[in-house]
């Protein structure tokens, strides 16, 4: 019996590591949603594995939105100025103003990070590891949380001016409540109304519409359903119409029928 778990625990550690895997691949294990939920309520040592190789694959996606989006259409990267000893001393201070004027509003009282509102649907769902359902109480999302659904779960996370609808076994992270910014670091989802869904790939913006957005291994789809959807990368922008498709690997998205 492996040291990790406790003794009443017959689940073990590495298949749950397994399943961790699995859940940022979105691959498939044998180990099932409930059983490897439970293993990490009680095992430590698993429970911070997960949350690492999450937070993991969230910043290799933002890796990639950089390296595929350094250059220009051509694929040539462009390399950044470099900046003086003034230049660096003035963003310096910057920053630190930026840091004194975020304190000096908490202090009056004024959260400098608000909550996303998590809306649960059916099945599971977890904000943060925790559990989300009808007898576990409204739960909201903070900068660094991730929400996700099972393999029968769905919810929502809702914006000022519109949502995400979230489909089983989809990962998001929060990565800031205050500007609404969101991470699909796997999985499927739906955006409603106005606004942005940040991707490994570029950022999915929704004005007065609708479009869903899958992220499948290093396949992005975003299907345009209404309204004016447009994805934003470093090569410029490129407006989904409705009916059609954005689907491909980074660099080679294709507009297609969004029924192909």
């Amino acid at each position: 019996m492996s040291a990790n778990r406790p003794a009443t625990d017959p689940t073990p550690c590495h298949d749950v590591r397994q399943w961790i895997g699995a859940r940022i691949t979105n691959g498939r294990v044998d180990l099932d949603d409930t059983t490897a939920r439970a293993h990490l309520a009680r095992c430590p040592k698993c429970r911070d594995a997960y949350r690492s190789q999450m937070a993991d694959a969230a910043r290799l996606g933002r890796t990639v939105q950089r390296v595929h989006g350094a250059g220009d259409p051509g694929g040539e990267d462009i390399a950044r100025p470099r900046l003086g000893r003034k230049q660096r001393a003035v963003l310096l201070l910057v920053a630190v103003s930026a840091v004194i004027f975020m304190v000096s509003r908490v202090g009056k009282g004024l959260r400098s990070d608000p909550t996303l509102p998590v809306v649960w649907q059916e099945g599971d769902m977890w904000v943060a590891g925790e559990p989300v359902g009808a007898s576990f109480g409204p739960r909201m999302g903070l900068r660094g949380d991730l929400v996700q659904t099972g393999s029968d779960g769905r919810g929502s996370l809702a914006f000022d001016t519109g949502r995400i609808e979230i489909a089983p076994r989809t990962t998001l992270l929060v990565e800031s409540a205050v500007g609404e910014r969101v991470r699909l670091v796997g999985g499927a989802v739906r955006l409603v109304g106005d606004g942005d869904l940040n991707t490994p790939f570029g950022i999915v913006r929704v004005a007065g519409g609708a479009c869903d957005v899958a992220l499948v291994g290093d396949e992005l789809t975003v299907a345009s359903i209404e309204g004016r959807v447009v994805h934003v990368s470093a090569q410029g922008e490129r407006e989904v119409p409705p009916g059609a498709a954005l689907r491909g690997a980074p660099g080679a998205l294709e507009l297609v029928a969004a029924n192909d």
